[in-house]
Parts: C-alpha cells; sequence; structure tokens
C-alpha cells in the first residue's frame, strides 16, 4: 500500500501500449515500452490507413464512372438499333408503298385540319402528321438515289415529290391562313392538288393526258360520243 501510494504521488506517464501508469515518461516501468517507439508506430499505422482510405476512395469512383459511362454507351447503342429497326421496318420500300403512305397521311391531315377549324386552335396530331410528311419525303429521296429504278418509277418519285411538298406547305400554315388560303380558291378542296399529284405518281400517263390539248379534247369528243349514244 505504501508503495502504491508512493507512485501515486509522483507525476504520471500513461503507458500507450499496457495502459499501466508509469513514473517514469519515456520508459514502461511495467512491460518496458518505449513510448517514443509506440507512439512512433501508432503514428505510421493511421497515415497508413488514412492514406490507403484515401487511395480507394478514387478507385471506387473511377470503377462507378467507367460503369455509368458504359451504362450510357448501352442505352445509346440500344436506342439507335430500335430506331434503325423501326426505321427499317416502317419505310416503305417501293413506290407504290410511298404513294401509299403519303394517301393515308393525306386523310389524316384532312381530318386535323378540319378538327382544327372548328376548334379554332392547333392539335398536338397537328405537329405529328408534318413530321411524318418530313419522313416521308426523307423516304422519296432516298429512293430517288437508287440506281436501279425505271423512268416511269423516277417520273413517279417527282410527282410524289411534288405532293410531298404541298401537303408540307398545307401543314405548315396556321388555322387562319389555311382559311385564307381557302378563300382565295373559292373555298375549293386545298388538299386537290395534293391528290392530283398522287394519282399523277400512281398512273402517270394521267399527267401526259392533263398536259397535252389535243389528248384533252379526244377525250372531250369520245365523252360526248357516248353521251350522244345513250
Amino acid at each position: 500500500m505504501e508503495e502504491q501510494g508512493q507512485i501515486e504521488r509522483y507525476d504520471t506517464t500513461r503507458c500507450p501500449k499496457c495502459g499501466q501508469a508509469s513514473k517514469n515518461n519515456e520508459v514502461c516501468d511495467f512491460c518496458g515500452a518505449v513510448f517514443a517507439k509506440v507512439r512512433e508506430r501508432e503514428y505510421a499505422q493511421e497515415s497508413f490507413s488514412l492514406r490507403t482510405t484515401h487511395e480507394e476512395q478514387p478507385s471506387q469512383g473511377s470503377l462507378g464512372r467507367v460503369i455509368f459511362l458504359v451504362a450510357i454507351f448501352v442505352v445509346i447503342v440500344g436506342a439507335i438499333a430500335a430506331g434503325f429497326w423501326i426505321w427499317h421496318t416502317t419505310t416503305p420500300k417501293t413506290v407504290d408503298d410511298l404513294i401509299a403512305a403519303h394517301r393515308s397521311v393525306t386523310k389524316r391531315a384532312r381530318q386535323v385540319i378540319a378538327d382544327e377549324i372548328e376548334a379554332q386552335k392547333s392539335l398536338p396530331e397537328h405537329n405529328k402528321i408534318y413530321i411524318e410528311i418530313l419522313d416521308l419525303a426523307s423516304a422519296v429521296s432516298k429512293m430517288s438515289e437508287r440506281k436501279d429504278l425505271s423512268e416511269e418509277a423516277r417520273q413517279q418519285l417527282d410527282f410524289l415529290n411534288e405532293a410531298n411538298s404541298r401537303l408540307a406547305e398545307l401543314m405548315m400554315m396556321s388555322v387562319e391562313e389555311f382559311v385564307a388560303s381557302a378563300a382565295k380558291k373559292n373555298y375549293a378542296d386545298p388538299f386537290a392538288e395534293v391528290d392530283e399529284k398522287l394519282n399523277y405518281a400512281q398512273n402517270p400517263e394521267l399527267a401526259k393526258k392533263a398536259t397535252n390539248p389535243l389528248i384533252q379534247v379526244f377525250d372531250v369528243l369520245k365523252f360526248r360520243a357516248t353521251q350522244g349514244r345513250q
């Protein structure tokens, strides 16, 4: 007891290794550990631990970035592949397919314009149809580049291009502009010109008759002769 009381009366140092209170502030009285070396070793271990943690974080971040970039790449490639597949499966393959597609979009355009005139406002379907018309224009242009087309097919594509251009013009108009344009033509069907070009595209011979006055006169005489027989 006296010995313990003596130790407590002295200034003591807590050993960083065994935790005992030692009167010697350099070497532990109990385990003999040199305080400076123990602290030096602990500091080195802490520094190594911090450095290792710091080095691991960028590594994990880099891995995350790589995974993120790969994911974006996969999404982009997938979107391109899907777009190509949709374009490949929905794009008209022949001139007749293009004509049918134009007739379909013209019919829908008529309905949308009529609905807009009634509602006095532009409808979302309007822009969708306009984009389809531009896609069809691209398809016509692409098909025109083919080397294996006959002269008649090229004439058909020319008429289709004219029909497409007129259709695009009509769909670019506002409701007010469309009505004003129709009024200038005594409210005749503004889409009639589109129908005419599509008919020429389907049968180029009709275009020859329409532009040849002799054929027109012949058709009139033939019609009147048929009426006379009746």
